[in-house]
């Protein structure tokens, strides 16, 4: 019999400290490093970001195909916390891939929507995809827009919709 009086003994659950996670990082972080990638004058990373930065073997994250990469992994850190499929997240980092390909001399601080309507509309008239497939890039590319870059779009995208086959 334990001390409370219930013949249970209690067990305490194990965890780790959240500041020992490598993947729990804090929003506000987050927020400098994406307002650093974003903005125009380069800044003083913090102890932090640089250890970030250069653990992925970058020394700045100031140049497009890095910004680019370190885009890539926040959007997957983001779709691991809502706990979106391995499946998902491979097809949505496959489209942004293929949307950083598409616009080949921008940079993600330079992305507008209308790169996006202009990339769905091509899927649909050049490389004429199923509805389905536009679909899936268009989600994964609205998850990016809203999600790591912080940008709203309209209620409406307008692009050419791919045809029914």
């Amino acid at each position: 019999m334990t001390q409370d009086g219930s013949i249970f003994r209690q067990t305490q659950k194990r965890t780790t400290h959240p500041s020992n996670d490598p993947l729990r990082i804090s929003a506000n972080t987050w927020k400098k490093i994406i307002s650093l990638v974003k903005s125009n004058k380069p800044k003083r990373l913090s102890s932090f970001t640089t250890a970030f930065v250069s653990q992925r073997g970058k020394e700045t994250a100031d140049s497009d195909g890095q910004a680019w990469d370190f885009l890539r992994e926040e959007d997957k850190r983001l779709m691991r916390l809502r706990h979106l499929s391995y499946r998902t997240e491979k097809a949505y980092l496959s489209w942004i891939k293929r949307f950083q390909v598409f616009l080949t001399s921008k940079t993600p601080k330079e992305l507008i929507v209308k790169d996006l309507q202009d990339f769905l509309t091509h899927l649909a008239v050049e490389k004429r995809v199923a509805p389905s497939t536009q679909n899936q890039a268009l989600n994964a590319l609205v998850f990016f827009y809203k999600r790591v870059l912080e940008q709203k779009l309209g209620e409406i995208i307008d692009a050419i919709r791919a045809k029914e086959r």
